[in-house]
């Protein structure tokens, strides 16, 4: 924790990873992630962890205003002990079962609309198992959970009524990109798209294969939808599902293609939304490859 000067309040070294949540006490709650070795079956099942060493135990840290660890919650240790065995079955990364990314906290408002769930409660979302859930805000057993609505999901936050908001990276249509927003209901267990509706072409074509995030108005009104991949940033009106507004992460290159003696055949300005995972001097080339020709396209 730093303080407004940037100066290091407190601090805890042990792989704390993803977005954290902090209650309205203070209190703060933040995924990690650690590795052990020696788990061949998962909750004394036949389900092989199909992982030889470093296999990836998370859970989430709660720690007191001042920083004191007041205690772990073991997400590999719930979902051995839960009755959703057949979870871990169909995981696809090798050593990384769970991949925690994102805590929710249920408040008194949220609580009375969800019957068997009350405030301190945690909603969550598992990206390998393709499960949004919400667990006991102590022990971390399961209490609600929705699985296979989502492919790959981040980001779940509530909304007014108790149904969450997911952003469903891999769970949308390719022919409106590939990801979409979904709206679920732990009630019934359903779920509804809520951006993009049919015949809708603004932001189109949305498609976020990893990472991302939403954040909800306080009225529950709108959404800001963040992508990782496109560098986009945009609102949607939460009960029709339209856009409002965007904003591009872009860079004018032109200076840079100045500074550097690269003659271009265009007077158009470049831009580009790096993806954090291209290496630079890749990118650089292909810069200058397209700048040398406006019309060879990068991917």
């Amino acid at each position: 924790r730093i303080d407004r000067n940037g100066n290091v309040v407190w601090k805890h070294w042990n792989n704390s990873h993803h977005w954290i949540a902090v209650a309205a006490d203070g209190t703060v709650y933040a995924p990690y992630r650690e590795a052990i070795d020696g788990k061949t079956h998962f909750g004394g099942t036949a389900v092989e962890t199909r992982c030889k060493a470093n296999l990836g135990a998370e859970g989430i840290g709660v720690y007191a205003p001042d920083g004191k660890l007041l205690r772990r919650i073991s997400l590999l240790d719930a979902v051995d002990k839960s009755d959703f065995s057949g979870l871990l079955y169909g995981w696809r990364s090798g050593c990384d079962p769970l991949h925690l990314n994102s805590i929710n906290i249920v408040t008194p408002a949220i609580a009375a609309n969800i019957p068997g769930i009350t405030a301190g409660d945690l909603l969550i979302s598992l990206r390998e198992l393709n499960t949004v859930a919400i667990i006991d805000g102590t022990d971390g057993h399961f209490k609600k959970v929705i699985t296979g609505r989502s492919a790959a999901q981040h980001s779940p936050r509530f909304l007014p009524d108790g149904t969450a908001l997911v952003l469903d990276n891999q769970g949308g249509r390719m022919a409106q990109g590939g990801s979409r927003v979904v709206r679920m209901d732990f009630n019934t267990g359903t779920s509804t798209t809520v951006f993009p509706q049919p015949g809708e072409t603004a932001e189109l074509p949305f498609f976020t294969k990893t990472a991302g995030h939403i954040e909800v108005s306080p009225d529950g009104a709108r959404a800001m939808v963040v992508g990782k991949d496109p560098g986009r940033a945009f609102e949607i009106d939460v009960a029709s599902g339209k856009p409002l507004w965007s904003y591009r992460n872009s860079f004018d290159l032109a200076p840079y293609f100045a500074a550097k003696g690269i003659e271009t055949r265009s007077r158009e300005r470049f831009v580009v939304c790096r993806r954090r995972d291209v290496p630079r001097d890749l990118l650089v080339n292909e810069l200058a490859r397209a700048a040398r020709d406006p019309f060879d396209l990068l991917d």
